[in-house]
């Protein structure tokens, strides 16, 4: 069998690479292939998005509902609540039109975590004001200012 060697930069690259995938480490100074799965990427990240934020990226000039609809679009309320309450940290990113500012924005929140509490509270800070965000297994409720 011939092997086609070639730079780094000239291999095709994936996005997602599927779980079946593996991934090259070194241990001990020896090269070995590992499963993807079993290859933690750092701090686990909830990427939470509003119907509002999706429409406007698409190009819409009216908000698809009255209220925007928010959701989490890689992992369920269980599966973070599982993060924090294993003492894991959790990021929480926003894709998100619900602030006043009129614009699409992209920010970190900040993560409260209460074990004894049925809600995880975010807190998303803008150039105008604060948001409080409630996530519990019922969904997302955006409370009052902060």
């Amino acid at each position: 069998m011939a092997y086609e060697f070639k730079k780094l930069s000239e291999v095709a690259a994936v996005e997602t690479p599927a779980d079946t995938a593996n991934v090259l480490i070194e241990e001990d100074g020896a090269v070995k292939k590992v499963p993807v799965t079993s290859v933690s990427s750092g701090i686990k990240t909830a990427i939470i998005t509003d119907n509002w934020y999706d429409a406007v990226i698409a190009g819409a000039t009216e908000p698809p509902s009255k209220t925007p609809v928010i959701r989490c679009s890689n992992m369920t309320y269980e599966e973070a609540r599982a993060i924090l309450a294993s003492g894991e940290p959790l990021d929480v990113f926003l894709k998100t039109m619900f602030t006043s500012l009129g614009y699409p924005i992209n920010t970190h929140g900040i993560v409260l975590y209460n074990p004894s509490e049925s809600v995880i509270r975010i807190i998303i800070i803008t150039p105008k004001k604060s948001f409080k965000l409630f996530w519990s297994a019922d969904g997302f409720n955006d409370g009052n200012e902060v």
